[in-house]
């Protein structure tokens, strides 16, 4: 049966290496004159992404999607199944596949045609053309990835299809990066700290990609974190051009803005404002130290262990302070803590976790 699905679906997507599709050509097949969903998906042109970075469908949805190539390069959308990583690798066990070809890759137009994991094919697609793939939804819930595995293109030019019950359907769309330097690879750099100016934040701000998927706005001014998203991280461009007198841009939906300090008891214990001490930095994330006159504290976040979520711990060090500290989190109708009020006796840490909500 599994093969015989891939044998239709190469055969919906034989459009791919024709170039603009003549009107018979966009007729449905047997079966698609209704569809459920209609996705257009584009490369960006010079900018080696697809325009959409996911769309929800519903299991055994009916769906037509067209895949445009505006690019001076060749490119193709290969669907992936989750595989054993539940589609955490972003169909990365296909590119291996790819480059195994070796020089026979672009004799195949760089697609292992029997490997496993490979769902729905666009064909690889020349500058200037388009084509159609008609194909029905898995049944089973999951995320499926979708690819360029054109060599080299991989690492930016990766999306993925949820198929959710649950979730509503629709689009995800990237807009049009401004940043020149975005598709550098220090730019793609996970995770990565960097000191700009920041929209919502003082002038210290510090903005960190903690992984492909969630990202924080951490403001050194005032010793706290300001929100965290979901996406893509930031278009800086507006403060380079501007010699810095421009704020960067977040490449996402913003999941849980934090209004006040959640040691704010710790800190009426004292006039004087937060000082910040600086941040060391292991495996790439950022551990912020900051203080006042009767403590020393340390913050760092990081992403849980399934990548999904937030792990925040503070580290109380200074013995000085009244004792016990009541610490207040703040949840959000996109984001929930684990807990929301905890209590500490003397110095120690206390971890929590922010988990996005509605996931699909």
């Amino acid at each position: 049966m599994v093969q015989f699905r891939r044998s239709r679906v190469a055969l919906l997507g034989m459009f791919a290496l024709l170039g603009p599709l003549p009107l018979e050509a966009r007729k449905p097949p047997a079966g698609f004159e209704k569809i459920d969903q209609n996705i257009v998906i584009s490369a960006i042109r010079t900018q080696m992404n697809y325009d959409v970075q996911s769309f929800t469908v519903k299991p055994g949805a009916k769906i037509k999607l067209t895949f445009r190539n505006p690019d001076e390069l060749p490119h193709n959308l290969i669907i992936c199944t989750p595989g054993a990583s539940k589609g955490q690798d972003k169909g990365q066990e296909l590119v291996k596949a790819v480059l195994a070809l070796g020089a026979k890759g672009e004799e195949l137009g760089w697609e292992p045609k029997s490997h496993p994991r490979i769902l729905h094919s666009s064909g690889m697609i020349q500058p200037g053309k388009e084509t159609i793939v008609w194909f029905q939804a898995p049944e089973k819930e999951g995320k499926y990835p979708y690819v360029c595995t054109y060599p080299g293109h991989f690492t930016l030019m990766n999306g993925v299809m949820n198929v959710s019950k649950r979730a509503a359907v629709g689009i995800v769309r990237g807009k049009p990066r401004s940043d020149p330097f975005y598709t550098t690879p220090s730019m793609r750099q996970r995770p990565q700290v960097r000191r700009i100016f920041m929209p919502e934040a003082g002038p210290a701000a510090i903005a960190v990609a903690v992984n492909d998927d969630l990202h924080y706005c951490w403001d050194a001014g005032e010793c706290r974190l300001r929100y965290i998203w979901k996406g893509d991280f930031i278009d800086g461009w507006s403060v380079f051009k501007a010699n810095g007198n421009g704020l960067a841009s977040i490449e996402g939906d913003v999941l849980l803005r934090e209004k006040t300090n959640p040691l704010g008891s710790l800190l009426s214990q004292g006039s004087a404002q937060p000082k910040f001490l600086g941040y060391s930095v292991a495996n790439g994330l950022p551990s912020f130290r900051w203080k006042t006159p009767d403590f020393v504290v340390e913050e760092t976040i990081k992403p849980a262990a399934d990548g999904k979520a937030l792990s925040r711990t503070f580290d109380i060090k200074s013995e000085k302070g009244k004792y016990p500290i009541t610490i207040k989190f703040q949840s959000s109708n996109k984001m929930s803590v684990s807990k929301e009020s905890q209590t500490i006796k003397g110095p120690g840490r206390l971890t929590v976790t922010l988990t996005p909500r509605h996931d699909p």
